[in-house]
């Protein structure tokens, strides 16, 4: 049943990416069971600068039904670098950093904690998920991995199921750390798109925009698109990439999870 399902499109975001957001937009197995999630992304661009910067991240993230209407969930990441002195700043957006040295440096990113809550409404039709997120900066300021500062975010996401399409919105707004040295600004990110759901089976594409957290970096603009399936009963794979539109998304970004009902 449509009405069921935590349908959450989102856009992912290099080092605090809301993994259980991809992983839930089509009907996991044991969709109410904890979910153990590791993966794999890569995404490279220039964010404004004049050459360009890679990054790798592996994260693992643990998604935990508390009830039927409300889930938490914690994500970390292994972060490697590759590009001018940039920090990582809220949501893995990169920043320009203080001098224009290329280096490549690697650690554990930031961890970050989540709750969702399916607010309960009288249709079938429709799906209304409100969530917040805060971001503890555990990674290495020293090292560019980040800006040392909490973040904190709230959203609302809005689904209407018409099978086998849900076309969806979300509106996120995000208050950043202040770190010293860094005028960075609280924003609002948005997304819109459409779910096609066929069994067990989803296609995912949206459009996602990402103020800017910093004056030295324009605003994000990208396309987003996934594939997720089952491989057995208790193992999901999903497939996705985002293509930038703008100077303050990546080029390009791609990666795979693997997903565990346990």
């Amino acid at each position: 049943m449509f009405s069921a399902i935590a349908i959450a499109p989102a856009s992912v975001k290099a080092q605090d990416k809301d993994v259980e957001s991809v992983v839930s937009l089509s009907p996991l197995p044991g969709i109410h069971r904890p979910t153990l999630s590791i993966g794999f992304d890569a995404s490279t661009g220039r964010y404004g600068d004049t050459e360009t910067t890679s990054t790798v991240i592996s994260p693992l993230s643990l998604r935990l039904p508390v009830s039927t209407n409300f889930t938490i969930a914690a994500s970390i990441s292994r972060v490697q670098i590759s590009g001018p002195n940039v920090v990582v700043g809220a949501d893995g957006q990169p920043l320009p950093g203080v001098g224009l040295v290329r280096s490549t440096r690697s650690g554990m990113g930031d961890l970050s904690l989540g709750a969702t809550w399916e607010i309960p409404i009288a249709s079938d039709k429709w799906s209304i998920q409100a969530s917040s997120r805060i971001k503890i900066p555990t990674a290495k300021k020293s090292k560019g991995l980040s800006t040392g500062k909490t973040d904190y975010s709230g959203k609302v996401e809005v689904t209407f199921i018409n099978a086998p399409f849900a076309p969806f919105m979300s509106v996120e707004y995000q208050v950043s750390g202040e770190p010293e040295g860094l005028q960075l600004r609280n924003t609002i990110n948005t997304s819109i798109g459409t779910a096609w759901i066929s069994g067990k089976k989803a296609i995912i594409a949206s459009y996602d925009y990402n103020e800017t957290i910093s004056p030295l970096v324009d605003d994000g603009h990208s396309l987003f698109g996934a594939y997720s399936t089952p491989l057995s009963d208790k193992v999901r794979l999903t497939l996705y990439g985002i293509k930038g539109l703008s100077a303050g998304s990546p080029d390009v970004e791609a990666g795979a999870l693997i997903s565990f009902t346990l």
